[in-house]
């Protein structure tokens, strides 16, 4: 049974109250000297007769076992039935009369003992939201029972419960001055007796104490409080989660709620601003009108809306049950249901500019959601509504400009759009179309080899290719652009594209013809009246998988190869949910390779104002958006021969619009007759890396440098190199010994350097070396999981599948070690990417909106403070630093105030130590400190100042954390502890 609410009248004890909980020694003496001569001296009551001896026997016992806190268990109690019903099937309670009415004689029933319902435990780690007196209670409390929804009627969260809408709710924040918006998620209403939090409260009392068995003495003393309370029958229903209830008690999931502010205002005043708002709304009294304003009003003013339950229904009613569904949409700024790569807002916006013929409206209206979320790009094109008869729904115009030296084509930006009337049969029409011409836009941009032209004209071929691409685009996509429901526009698509198909060579047709085969299987099926998978059922599905999984990853104990093959089996099972949810989550996704992890590619700007991609698999494509020119600039500079790809979060665009730097990766494979050359000539790549960028009279760029590299072997300490080092007559055999003992470890080489965005930052490029001899037979091996965190910077061809469990089992762990050590930023992303892993939706929706705080577009600028006490430093440990040669001290006086500029706009006040505009005035303190040591101004060493800025890099990320904490720590708590809990065990890790 669970457990809630304030305490009923009831008769405990006679004439007082309790003065402690739990049996005394006294009181269990007094029932030893009641035991008869040759009772068993063990505590437990063999027989099932309902003699006073064996009632004294197990009062006895009972008395016993609940005095003191137990021996610990290693396990905690499983959640379930309440273990009642064994105890009645072994006929231990034959005599409830009798053994009731002895321990009600001896005062040792649980109420009798202090031992009952007290109220809901308080929020273990209290915020805004789970503090406020009306909102729901927590469903799990995180007590030492591990049980769910106290006082529920039912084990946890019974079947009883019912599921309720979620909830907004405004909460003043603790200055008094400003006020957040609470939503409770995940919102259970369910059915509650005094019996049942009873008997909840003594469950919780005895795991508390130490009793961790469902089974043990002191949980058999609470079923024996509820039976003799209220009798055996009704106890088994209340068991079962069946009446009768005293009450309802309402819980919500912290895990996946949020908290959403703060804002200027206190409740009371942005309650007055609702009302005010909801008076133009009811005098427009059409409800269409109403709900074009609402679809119109900001995102702010919705969710004031729906946290005034009483002007929010009052809304709702007028606008009328035909319009209620869209408006609850709208009002959560929820996907639309017609269009489900959209939110509800705009597709209802342009469908109503479609239905009256306000065709440049609708086209405005589709291109300011585009905009904002990244899926196209204003820079690179120009989209315009042109009316009047035209054979094609749109065209797109460019000129190609030639390479002089190459002679390779491409488009310059911005690109010409025209959308025509045919595209404007609803929005999901006009959204695809819109993204046929967009593809053909990237195409033009990206360019063309000389060999696609002939006589200064495209080859057709390949013309032809480009529109198999651009319908390819409209049909993988069509669940998101809701054509997947219109069987006509799908099987027209699919018309277009086998026209195209055909028209080109059997060589190009070979590249296209699986995902051409599919999509058209697809369109068929649509055609035929086949089901397909929908959004909503792919999301169910993986929610479902996910917490398999989770529950998978909790028995793993480091490596377990068995359970990872289970989990294996269940990413086989979700891989076409995932592919489906992916999709329609980034419309700028596209399919290169299907399946899972199969090959994915985003496009992103480069410094020339063209178009390159970024591959990825299916995990790492769902997040996938445009990175910085850097990634393609500096990947370019670093790379040494080998496949390179960028990491963290400077690839996770779409919920990361704050990445603090760029980690690349790059794989160096080596082909040769044994382990030692195979090092040698690795070594000898990277060496000459080094040297092309940091040696030389002068540097060999103005906006990167190498500092030092580590290499970290498996199940041995690492290995630092310093410039200087690489620089000796040896330094090359020395790195290639370190490469040849790696054994599946990897290379780190740190570097420094400038962004696009002016920032000058750390950089790091992890070194993976694989060699193999002339046959084929490995030599060298290295351990990666670049299906699930890097985005190749050209096209891989297949991406390996990797074990997801160990992937998910390290970003889990570190993301808890992260957490202890109170790094609740760094925590939410490691989170984040375990979630994202497995599939756990709820939880990704959840930790997104942090990523999009001041706080985390601190951290940006922290990565400066960072790197110059980097350059300020003489030695990084036991390793020389060398001394700059691109970073001038006037351009770190530069760095440096900007960054303090960015503390007082962004830097929230935590309290405790140096407050923002004290850590402002130290910056700009420390900066005038900076000095140039040459001609060029580069900035000299001075380890004094670094210290200072260490301080101050502290203090940023004190407050970074503190603020955030009460954000991240409610949802990713639990869910990680319960799913990576061991840790640390075997060859468990902490992540990397």
């Amino acid at each position: 049974m669970s457990a809630m609410s304030a305490l009923a009248t009831r008769d405990r004890s006679p004439g007082r109250r309790p003065q402690s909980e739990g049996p005394s020694r006294e009181l269990a003496t007094g029932i030893a000297g009641t035991r008869e001569s040759g009772a068993p001296s063990d505590h437990s009551a063999k027989s099932p007769s309902p003699s006073r001896s064996s009632s004294s026997d197990l009062a006895y016992e009972l008395a016993h076992v609940v005095q003191g806190p137990a021996t610990p268990a290693a396990q905690k109690p499983a959640v379930g039935l309440p273990h009642l019903f064994g105890l009645l099937g072994s006929g231990l309670y034959g005599g409830f009369d009798s053994t009731c009415a002895v321990l009600r004689t001896l005062g040792l029933l649980p109420a009798q003992r202090g031992v009952y319902w007290k109220g809901h435990p308080a929020p273990r780690h209290p915020t805004p939201c789970n503090t406020h007196p009306t909102a729901p209670h927590l469903m799990d409390p995180m007590i030492a029972s591990g049980a769910k929804c106290r006082g529920v009627c039912g084990p946890d969260c019974a079947q009883s419960c019912r599921a309720e809408p979620d909830e907004h709710r405004c909460v003043p924040d603790s200055t008094g001055l400003r006020h957040h918006i609470c939503v409770y998620q995940g919102v259970q209403n369910c059915g509650t007796h005094r019996g049942c939090r009873d008997h909840d409260a003594c469950y919780d009392w005895c795991s508390e104490k130490g009793h961790n068995s469902l089974a043990d003495g002191c949980h058999r003393w609470c079923d024996l409080g509820c039976v003799c309370d209220f009798g055996t029958l009704q106890c088994i229903g209340w068991a079962l989660g069946k009446g009768p209830f005293d009450g309802r008690l309402r819980f919500y999931d912290e895990s996946v709620s949020q908290i959403i502010g703060p804002f200027p205002g206190t409740c009371p005043t942005a309650a007055l601003v609702v009302t005010a708002r909801l008076r133009q709304y009811l005098d427009l009294k059409d409800p269409t009108a109403m709900l074009d304003m609402l679809a119109r009003a900001p995102a702010d003013e919705r969710l004031h809306l729906s946290a005034a339950p009483a002007e929010r229904d009052q809304l709702l009613a007028t606008i009328g049950l035909p319009h209620r569904q869209t408006a609850l949409a709208i009002l959560a700024d929820a996907p639309s249901w017609a269009v489900p790569s959209l939110d509800a807002a705009t597709v209802h916006l342009a469908d109503r500019a479609i239905q009256d013929q306000h065709r440049d409206v609708a086209l405005s209206t589709l291109l300011v959601a585009l905009r904002r979320r990244g899926t196209v790009d204003p820079r690179l094109a120009g989209f315009l509504y042109v009316g009047g008869a035209h054979a094609e729904d749109a065209l797109t115009s460019f000129r190609l400009v030639q390479d002089p030296v190459t002679r390779a084509r491409r488009a310059v930006p911005p690109v010409r759009v025209e959308i025509y009337d045919k595209a404007f049969v609803d929005t999901g029409w006009l959204f695809s179309t819109v993204m046929h011409e967009h593809v053909h836009v990237l195409q033009v941009l990206h360019g063309y080899p000389a060999r696609e032209f002939r006589q200064g004209q495209q080859r057709s071929r390949f013309v032809e290719r480009d529109e198999v691409e651009s319908y390819l685009w409209e049909v993988e996509h069509a669940v998101g652009t809701g054509l997947i429901r219109h069987a006509a526009q799908l099987t027209d698509i699919g018309r277009r594209l086998t026209t195209h198909f055909t028209a080109m060579p059997g060589s190009l047709q070979a590249r296209y013809r699986v995902r051409v085969r599919a999509a058209l299987a697809l369109v068929a099926q649509v055609a035929a009246g086949v089901p397909q998978l929908g959004i909503d059922d792919a999301r169910r599905e993986l929610v479902r998988t996910s917490r398999a999984i989770a529950e998978l990853l909790s028995r793993r104990r480091g490596r377990d190869d068995a359970v990872d093959a289970q989990i294996e089996e269940l990413r086989h099972r979700r891989a076409k949910a995932l592919v489906t949810v992916a999709l329609v989550d980034n419309p700028a996704l596209q399919v290169v390779g299907p399946g899972d992890p199969g090959t994915y590619r985003v496009a992103t700007p480069d410094a020339a104002g063209g178009i390159r991609y970024l591959y990825g698999g299916i995990s790492v494509g769902w997040h996938l958006a445009a990175a910085s020119t850097s990634a393609h600039t500096l990947g370019g500079a670093l790379r040494v021969g080998g496949q390179m790809a960028v990491a963290g979060t400077a690839i996770q665009g779409r919920v990361h619009p704050f990445p603090p730097d760029i980690d690349f990766d790059e794989h160096v494979h080596v082909v040769a007759d044994d382990k030692e050359e195979a090092a040698r000539r690795a070594a000898r790549r990277i060496v000459a890396g080094v040297f092309r960028i940091s040696t030389g009279p002068r540097p060999g760029r103005d906006d990167l440098e190498f500092r030092h590299l580590v290499a970290y072997p498996v199940g041995r300490g690492s290995t630092a190199m310093s410039l200087g080092q690489l620089q000796r007559p040896d330094g090359v055999s020395k790195l290639a010994k370190l490469i040849a003992t790696l054994d599946g470890g990897n290379l780190n080489t740190f570097w420094r350097g400038f962004l696009a965005d002016g920032r000058f930052i750390n950089l790091t490029r992890v070194v993976f070396v694989t060699a193999r001899r002339p046959d084929g037979s490995p030599l060298l091996t290295a351990r990666g999981s670049a299906d699930f965190n890097l985005a190749q910077l050209a096209d891989p061809g297949a991406i390996p599948a990797t074990p997801l469990a160990r992937f998910a089992w390290d970003m889990c762990c570190d993301a808890r070690r992260r957490a202890r050590q109170g790094n609740w930023l760094k925590a939410a992303k490691r989170a984040y990417n375990y979630f994202s892993t497995i599939g756990d939706t709820p939880h990704m929706a959840a930790l997104e909106p942090v990523f999009s705080r001041p706080e985390a577009e601190m951290e940006m600028y922290a990565s400066v403070v960072e790197a110059l006490r980097y350059a300020l430093l003489e030695w990084d440990r036991d390793t020389p630093e060398p001394r700059t040669r691109i970073l001038s001290a006037t351009m770190a006086r530069k760095q440096a105030e900007n960054v303090a500029q960015k503390v007082l706009e962004l830097l929230p006040d935590a309290g405790g130590g140096r407050g923002p505009h004290a850590i402002a005035e130290e910056l700009r303190a420390i900066a005038g400190q900076f000095r140039g040591r040459d001609r060029w101004d580069n900035l000299e060493q001075a380890p004094w100042l670094a210290q200072r800025l260490q301080a101050v890099l502290k203090d940023i990320r004190r407050h970074v954390s503190a603020s955030l904490e009460y954000r991240v720590r409610p949802v990713i708590e639990a869910p990680l502890a319960a799913a990576c809990r061991h840790c640390g065990s075997r060859s468990g890790g902490g992540g990397p």
